[in-house]
């Protein structure tokens, strides 16, 4: 089912459904309800935040009601999806007081986990995770003297 929550409802057809109002753009939260014993019961529900043109919420995989992902590609009539999010080619800056900083090109809302080495074949450990919240993200790390560090950037 495909429905535009454009305000638009004398645009509806059989197969096309509209709604006489909008949504807010940004956040909210959106009941699909049926009736049952003569009372709305719910049916799904979401609640969204941070959202850009173009983007929606979907279910992962479908139908399941516990984990909700961002999606900026339109798939009505068909299996939810998302964009998935090319390997970056991460640069490093190391600057007069000894500080890296790593900078790679993002995407929104992606989550990147920064892991480091101080010798080959140890153990990698976390340095951040965090989730990008424009086109270029970073992360600085102090040198602290070393000569040697590896770094990976993980896109889980």
């Amino acid at each position: 089912m495909v429905v535009f929550a454009d305000g638009n409802a004398t645009d509806s057809r059989d197969t096309e459904l509209h709604t006489g109002f909008r949504i807010n753009p940004t956040a909210g939260s959106m009941v699909l309800s049926r009736p049952q014993l003569g009372s709305p019961a719910v049916v799904d529900f979401v609640d969204y935040s941070g959202m850009a043109t173009d983007v929606s919420v979907v279910s992962l995989p479908d139908g399941q009601l516990h984990l909700r992902q961002k999606s900026t590609l339109p798939t009505p009539g068909s299996g939810n999806r998302i964009a998935t999010v090319a390997a970056p080619n991460p640069s490093a800056t190391v600057d007069s007081n000894g500080l890296i900083t790593l900078s790679w090109p993002s995407t929104v809302d992606a989550n990147y986990r920064v892991e480091f080495l101080n010798q080959l074949g140890g153990q990698w450990q976390i340095l951040t995770q965090l989730k990008a919240t424009g086109p270029t993200s970073s992360v600085t790390d102090a040198s602290n003297g070393r000569t040697e560090r590896y770094y990976r950037l993980v896109v889980p």
